[in-house]
């Protein structure tokens, strides 16, 4: 298979899981980009840092291929639309031991990490993240910058919203938990089972809402 060549927005700690991914998915790191400037020319894994965000975003992207390694939705999103304003492609990544049904729908520069199953009629958007040994039962809905942390169980018919984060270990129970709201929070370990309403964040087991962030 020929090999392409990716950039990677993100220097810190979850990035070189991003490198893996993309390395896994025969694409070779032509560069690291960081949002600070004075990083530039260091050394991160054996990959250097070209240049901040910045000025990477002065220029036309045409024809570039592009991953992001930020956690934060928020952050996440306002890159991911920046690169594709200037013409970029941030690519769908599927690690080769990830299990996605052909009967599933994935979105642009979503990220499917390791030992993660994608079941039948579910849909992806844009710009989520799934990672290491989750489960996305069949007729999930998720929507676009989502996250999902690793072992999670995401139950059948829920629907996630844009923005939402599910914390490590978190079991959302199928057909109880119909809804997470748009920029829900869900704490690692909680057992959700019944709605999520936007902007809260739910911990324990059963989860709870704990508070609501600032819509």
């Amino acid at each position: 298979m020929e090999q392409k060549s990716i950039y990677v927005l993100g220097v810190g700690h979850n990035t070189i899981v991003t490198i893996d991914l993309a390395e896994s998915c025969n694409y070779t790191i032509a560069g690291l980009y960081h949002y600070q400037n004075e990083r530039t020319g260091e050394m991160y894994f054996g990959h250097r840092i070209i240049g901040c965000n910045e000025e990477l975003f002065t220029q036309d992207l045409h024809g570039k291929n592009f991953a992001i390694s930020v956690g934060n939705n928020d952050i996440r999103a306002e890159l991911f639309n920046r690169i594709i304003e200037r013409g970029g492609n941030v690519v769908t990544l599927i690690h080769p031991t990830a299990v996605v049904s052909k009967y599933s729908k994935i979105g642009n520069g979503v990220c499917i990490h390791a030992l993660s199953v994608v079941a039948p009629d579910t849909v992806i958007g844009d710009d989520c993240v799934v990672s290491h040994n989750d489960l996305v039962t069949h007729g999930v809905r998720m929507g676009n910058h989502c996250f999902m942390a690793s072992n999670i169980i995401l139950g059948a018919y829920t629907v996630m919203q844009d923005y939402a984060f599910i914390g490590s270990g978190a079991t959302v129970v199928s057909a109880k938990a119909k809804e997470l709201g748009c920029h829900s929070l869900i704490g690692a370990g909680a057992v959700v089972i019944k709605p999520v309403p936007d902007n809260a964040v739910v911990v324990g087991n059963p989860a709870k809402i704990l508070n609501k962030k600032n819509g």
